[in-house]
Parts: C-alpha cells; structure tokens; sequence
C-alpha cells in the first residue's frame, strides 16, 4: 500500500467479536509498537501498561466513548475526523463504549516521552503532566495521519524508511509535548528566516545523499526532537515528506530538460534504484517519468 494512499474508512468492517493484532515498529524492538483493535459496544477496564499510548478513531458506529482515568466518568469521543487520543503509562482506567469501535494505537516506552519533557526543560513530574491529556481527545491532523500510515506500513509487510519513522516518532511525541508545554507556560521556539534557508540550501545540494535525521538536526545546532517540529512548522512537511518532494521536482526539471537515461536521473536525486524513482514519481507526479517527458517536450 503506498503512503499517499487514501483510507477508505467507510469500507471498513468490524468484527462481530474483539479482535486485536500487534505489530512491532523497525528498529524499535521492545519499544514502539503498534496494535489495532476492533469490536463491538461494551464496557471493560485495564490496570493500564508502561507505554505512553496514541491512539486514533478511524471508525466509530456511535459518537461517544465514556472513560474513567480515577477522575469520574467523562466523553472523551472528540468530535473531529482527526481526533488523537493519549494515555499515559501505568494508569488505571476503565470505559463503555456504545457502538462498534476500531481503534489504532502507537504504543511508545516512556523513556522516549521522557527525553521530549527533558528536551523541554520541564521540571514538573512527566506523569502528572500527561495525565491531563487523557480526559479528552484533541484534534492533530498531521499526527493522526502519521499513526495511520505507520499502521498501513507495518500491518502489510512495507518497508519503512528509517527517516520517515524517526520523523514520524518525533512529530508524535512532539504534539504530545506541545500540549504539555502549553500548561507548563514553556515558551514556543521557531527557526529564523536565515537559517531555515542554510538548511534549506544544504538539503538541495546533498538532495542526492541518504540524509539522517541526526545530521539534520546537526546542522541545525538544536535536538532531533526539536528539529522535527521546528522544520515541520516551517515548512508544512516532515523533513522525509519535503526530501521526497525535492527529490522529485529536481527530477522533472531534469526530465524535461536534459535527454539523461531516466534510470540515471533517478540516482542523481537520490533514489537506489530505478523501479522506486518510477513508484515515487508516479505516484506524486500522476503519471510515469516516461510519460512525463514525452507530455513536457
């Protein structure tokens, strides 16, 4: 399934019994995983799981899922069709839901979450500061659409590039900090004019290489984990989405304007090997790298 594949939500079908599948994350083994889960209305409790939990919605019959985290019973169904749903670790909790469920949830070691807070300068204890989270769902578009794609990639055997789940991790844990830093009173920081442009500018001229997030966030002189967010704030993209889309656009200039084998013009901008630059192009262009020069000449 490719990554920019569109979710057709609706053709969903749940099972008429609980049913629940895990799948560990690359390069992550015995600390990120991912699980979905779907089933019908009922009501159940947990002693709760040393992982931070993030959690979407894709399909709900009803539109309310009562949850108890030892505060009352509350609605924590957030009526967006982005909806992100956290729960901290080692929390008890119980909850009734009233319609048919499925459930998508990146489970994350609280060391990860851990190094965020720490990266933040935030001093109060990280439980009590993610608790609070956990009583509502909160919109996050970029986040949501993340946990899918990861879940898309790993439930059908897909590779997934390192870049793209360290960025993803990141973003995740990102929106989950943000909120935090939101209580805390912890002031926002961007990227200056100058120098997302030197970073920018350093992207173009190694668009060719196998960039880390770690020599980004280098170059940058900040952490991996502020640098995912900073970047994507400014740019609208994760630093794996806004490679690729380099990659490409330098790839149709190439195509219309030099008579380079297509094969080569995917190695110069990055790309391992012929069949992936063809897949990629096509799928963000809408045609092949073949069909695009002839249609641009």
């Amino acid at each position: 399934m490719r990554l920019d594949e569109t979710f057709d939500l609706d053709s969903i079908v749940l099972p008429g019994t609980t049913g629940i599948q895990t799948y560990p994350l690359p390069g992550q083994v015995g600390s990120s995983f991912i699980s979905q889960w779907a089933g019908p209305a009922h009501q159940a409790s947990s002693a709760g799981t040393p992982y931070l939990s993030v959690a979407v919605f894709p399909h709900a019959e009803r539109k309310q899922a009562m949850f108890n985290f030892g505060q009352g019973w509350k609605d924590r169904f957030c009526d967006d069709a982005h909806a992100i749903y956290v729960t901290p670790p080692s929390t008890p909790h119980e909850w009734k839901i009233d319609g048919a469920l499925m459930v998508v949830m990146l489970s994350i070691s609280m060391s990860q979450i851990q190094a965020v807070i720490e990266e933040l300068e935030i001093s109060e204890d990280a439980l009590d500061l993610v608790r609070p989270l956990a009583e509502k769902g909160y919109a996050d578009p970029l986040v949501h659409d993340l946990i899918l794609r990861l879940w898309t990639l790993v439930r059908t055997g897909t590779h997934c590039p390192p870049l793209f789940f360290q960025s993803s991790l990141v973003c995740i844990l990102h929106s989950v900090a943000s909120k935090i830093t939101q209580r805390a009173g912890v002031p926002p920081k961007h990227f200056n004019g100058r120098d997302l442009q030197k970073l920018l500018d350093m992207i173009e001229d190694r668009i060719s290489d196998n960039l880390s997030l770690n020599e980004l966030a280098a170059f940058a002189k900040t952490s991996k984990f502020h640098f995912i967010r900073l970047f994507s704030e400014a740019t609208g993209r994760t630093p794996y989405q806004y490679i690729q889309h380099r990659r490409i656009e330098r790839a149709r200039l190439l195509l219309m304007t030099t008579d380079q084998p297509v094969a080569d013009i995917g190695l110069s901008v990055g790309f391992g090997d012929a069949p992936n630059f063809s897949r990629t192009f096509s799928r963000q262009v809408g045609m092949s790298p073949t069909q695009y020069r002839l249609r641009a000449g």
